[in-house]
Formats: structure tokens, C-alpha cells, sequence
């Protein structure tokens, strides 16, 4: 499965909500950097059936943007 065909898996699992960024290859992890805080906090289940569907390590991150000072 090449590096396309995981990112095309993983955003059809993914909800529209999700505010997903940017995806990263880092090792043997993928990040998915999300702008959606709660989504960010919360996608412990979600992470768990792209792991499993895609049997890759996967993290979720949030954005660079949310971590700015305002």
C-alpha cells in the first residue's frame, strides 16, 4: 500500500468535521494535525479503527494554529 492509498483510507474514515490540516509521515507514525480542538482531544475511538483498518501507527496532533498564543 503506498503512501497515497493510506491518506486516501485514512480521509475516507475520517468525518468532515474532523479539520484535518496536513498529514505526516514521521518514522513508523502517521500525524494527522487537525484544526478542530475537539476533535483533536477526542479521537481516541476514531484512531483506534484507522489503526486497525489500516495497521499503521497513527497519531492525531492539533494544528499549529490552535497551539498559537492569541
Amino acid at each position: 500500500m503506498s503512501s497515497q492509498d493510506i491518506i486516501n483510507k485514512i480521509k475516507e474514515l475520517l468525518p468532515d468535521d474532523a479539520g484535518i490540516s496536513d498529514f505526516a509521515f514521521e518514522g513508523a507514525n502517521i500525524v494527522l494535525y487537525s484544526k478542530n480542538k475537539v476533535f483533536a482531544v477526542n479521537s481516541r475511538e476514531l484512531t483506534r479503527k484507522i489503526v486497525n483498518n489500516i495497521k499503521k501507527r497513527v497519531e492525531i496532533r492539533p494544528d499549529e494554529v490552535l497551539l498559537e498564543d492569541t
